[in-house]
């Protein structure tokens, strides 16, 4: 399975002048550790990711993503993730807000599922929301996502510092709400090549945090 991410990557990047022609957008990006909402969903190992975005005058966009992913407890450990999106982003000065769905789909039995997305923002704040409002597994369906989040450009002219949180709405009332805090700090090089780390703080149940969780990145823009 990683040997075909790696493929697609090679692919993608040899492809990349001839996209952003066309005016697609995008960017290749590896990880020492793939963690999504507080999870690592590699097992802590690497990742190699590609994403690629068509923006419409309108302000409407699709776009896709794929990344390796591993499951220790399934048949199928060594996973690939694909995913599909789009919406539309609309800016009002200092204000934006976009409105979209994300299908997230993975080489794993009933893991695909299907996110509504709504969110503001402004300046450097952004709110956003995801609902589950498909999902294989039907114990997870509409199970929601809130993220508070804040993105500083050349902090003191020098680096780009983001940090935020996020909480999960199970569908299930009973079930526990996770609740996640984040915080990255990159280096932009040559205005294509972002150096950084990311940590984050994971709690199932919004009371007790299990271990921080760190990861280096470097992603390079289309």
């Amino acid at each position: 399975m990683i040997s075909a991410m790696i493929r697609f990557v090679l692919l993608l990047s040899i492809a990349a002048n001839y996209l952003v022609a066309a005016g697609f957008s995008g960017g290749l990006e590896y990880k020492s550790d793939y963690i999504f909402r507080g999870v690592t969903q590699t097992d802590r190992r690497s990742a190699l990711q590609a994403r690629l975005r068509y923006g419409f005058s309108a302000g409407f966009y699709l776009g896709a993503f794929g990344s390796n992913v591993y499951d220790p407890k399934s048949d199928k450990a060594d996973a690939i993730e694909y995913d599909f999106f789009g919406g539309y982003l609309g800016e009002a000065g200092d204000t934006w807000f976009e409105a979209g769905a994300i299908g997230r789909n993975f080489s794993i039995d009933d893991a695909n599922y299907i996110e509504a997305l709504f969110a503001v923002g402004y300046g450097v704040f952004s709110l956003a929301y995801y609902d589950a409002v498909s999902a294989e597994d039907a114990n997870h369906e509409n199970d929601r996502y809130i993220e508070a989040a804040a993105r500083f450009e050349e902090a003191w002219d020098l680096i780009n510092i983001g940090f935020g949180a996020g909480y999960g709405l199970p569908n299930d009332r009973t079930a526990d709400s996770p609740l996640n805090l984040f915080l990255s700090i990159d280096k932009t090089f040559w205005r294509k090549l972002r150096v950084g780390a990311s940590a984050e703080l994971y709690s199932p149940d919004s009371k007790e945090f299990d271990k921080a969780r760190y990861a280096f990145f470097a992603r390079y823009a289309l």
